[in-house]
This record gives C-alpha cells, structure tokens and sequence, in this order.
C-alpha cells in the first residue's frame, strides 16, 4: 500500500472567493473529472443570485447558496465526530492516523483550525485566527495531510501541513471539544438540468429577493451589487482607504462567469433564441467584472482613489445592460 493517498480534489474550483464555497466545489468538481461528468447543467443553477449582508459588527457579500456541499440532493453524504478533547488525550486517540484512515475511506475531512499553526498562513506564530479547513489527501511516510485554502500570498491552492502543526492547530481553539467533518462524494449522481429552479434564481435576481429565505439586514440580486458598489464607494470617498475587499470584487466577478455559463449554456442547448439579442453582452459584462477586480488590486497598490470612479462606472453599466438580458432570458424559458 502507497504511503500517499489523494482523493480527488480540483485546488482550482469555479469559485475561490471564500473557503466554504471554494472546498465544496473543489470536491464536486474533482470527481465530476474523473468520472467524465459535466457539472454545469447543475452550477449555472446554484450561483446566480448574490447576497449583500450589512449590520453594523460587519459588511459580507456573498453568493446566495443553502446547501453547500449538494448534501440534501444527495451530491456528497455527512458523518462527524464531536467529542471533548480531553478524551481524545484519555483514550490515546490517535488523531492523525485515524484521519489518514477516513481519508483513505473515501472521506473529505473538514472542521476548524488555529491558522496561528500553520505555516505558510498569513497568521501564522502571529495572533489567533480560526479558520474553516480541509484535509484531501495524506502521506503517511512523511506525516503530513494534503490541504487547500488561501495561504499568505494571498492565492487559493494546495498545500501540505505535517501532522504535529495540525494537531496543535486542532488544540489551541476555543471551547473543550474537537470537531471533525467527513464528507463522502456519491458516485452515483448525476448533474440534470433543472429548468424551473434556473429560471427562478434569475427571477429572484432580477427582483432582489430569493425563494430560500430572506435573511434580517440582507439585500439579494441587483439590490445587492448596488449595496456592494455604495459600499466601496464608501469606503474610498467618506474613510480615505484605498484598499477594497477583494474577496468581495472577486465574488462579484465570479458570479459574472456564472451568468455568462449560464447564458452560453441556454444557448448551447437552443434553450434561448440568440438571434433575439446580443449574447456576447454576457461575456463582455463578465470581462467588466474581471476589471473591477484587477482595479481594485491597482487602487490599493498604487493608492489613487480615483480608480473607485471608474469602478462604479463599470457597477452602473453592468446593471443596466445585465437586467435587459436576464428580462428576456427568464422571458425566453417561459415559452419553452
């Protein structure tokens, strides 16, 4: 038996703005690949309508998602283990190798970790920061767990942490209990188009609102990316800082590759009429997107403040145009 063992795992998903949409995806689509399966007839389904969270402890913007890891529709199954962490030390529990085994089980393990024990980490032997982790693979010869997640450079990829940095990680966290996550992928699966569900997410966004649920001190769809523009508007023009959330510039642009999937999938399957308006809009409105990102990289390097102007501009003009084509697209799948 080979000491390294990975479970499939894509360290470059479709989304990377936060970690508990990227790890999910990153399950998805690994084996979707193995298995030669195309998992867009369900994504363009499940990314399309954004939620902009503002209370005054904080401000999120997001993807609007229940169900990350597809659990309810049968995508990937969940067990845990919750138990205190002084009888892990009472029963001689070996944590690692018990990890290793579930791995090798076919399990994804996930839970919450100090990052001030992790090298590579942006806290790392700094101050105490819990972050969301998860563990693909192992190498048992040379003790260490194959990750993924955002590392001090600032880019999501993979990564190795050996097993002592792990286990202090595990320990040095709040409360008395260690809790580990498995997530099991089902083979059996298959990614259908869902019509209906489509054409109310794009009907949701297009009114800001959404069938899951509304949540206190939330704005959903266009009412969301307007929050989200205020918001850097806000703060460039009214606290001086040149430095945007960019985990918030790239949520918005990837939620732009998500629609523009979802139009050139409708094409595609001559679900839309093309020749009734100009679909290469959503590619360029994606492209719109990718630059209010890379300008937000150019304001807070080079601290022109007037970057922002030209930033809300592309917001103003990606709402315009984006609502007229989702109008006839949610028009359009009506008739079929």
């Amino acid at each position: 038996m080979s000491n390294e063992y990975k479970l499939p795992f894509s360290d470059k998903p479709l989304v990377t703005c936060f970690h508990n949409m990227a790890f999910p995806l990153g399950v998805i689509e690994g084996n979707a690949n193995n298995l030669d399966l195309d998992i867009t007839p369900w994504v363009i389904s499940k990314f399309l309508n954004p939620i902009f969270v503002e209370t005054p402890e904080k401000i999120t913007y997001d993807i609007c998602l229940v169900d990350k890891w597809g659990i309810d529709e049968g995508i990937l199954f969940y067990q845990f283990i919750n138990m205190f962490k002084r009888i892990y030390d009472n029963l001689n529990f070996d944590i690692a190798e018990y990890l290793s085994k579930m791995i090798r089980e076919g399990c994804y393990v996930i839970g919450t970790y100090n990052e001030k024990y992790i090298p590579g980490k942006a806290d790392y032997q700094n101050g105490d920061f819990m972050h969301d982790y998860i563990l693909y693979g192992v190498d048992e010869e040379r003790k260490v767990f194959y990750s993924a997640g955002y590392l001090k450079d600032r880019k999501y990829q993979s990564y190795e942490i050996s097993f002592s940095d792990f286990i202090k990680s595990i320990y040095n966290t709040p409360g008395d209990r260690i809790q580990f996550g498995f997530r099991t992928y089902n083979n059996e699966y298959q990614y259908c188009f869902n019509k209906e569900r489509i054409v109310q997410e794009l009907t949701d966004y297009l009114n800001s609102t959404t069938y899951h649920g509304l949540k206190e001190n939330a704005f959903y769809g266009m009412e969301a990316n307007r929050k989200l523009k205020e918001y850097f508007l806000s703060t460039v023009h009214k606290n001086g800082n040149s430095r945007l959330d960019l985990r918030y510039t790239r949520a918005y642009m990837e939620h732009k590759y998500f629609m523009n999937l979802c139009i050139e999938y409708l094409i595609d399957n001559n679900l839309v009429d093309a020749t009734k308006i100009n679909f290469k809009k959503a590619k360029e409105l994606y492209q719109d997107a990718v630059r209010i990102h890379i300008l937000g990289i150019k304001m807070e390097i080079s601290k022109n403040y007037k970057i922002i102007d030209k930033i809300a501009d592309l917001f103003d003009k990606i709402q315009e145009e984006e609502s007229q084509m989702i109008r006839y697209v949610i028009e359009a799948m009506g008739d079929k």
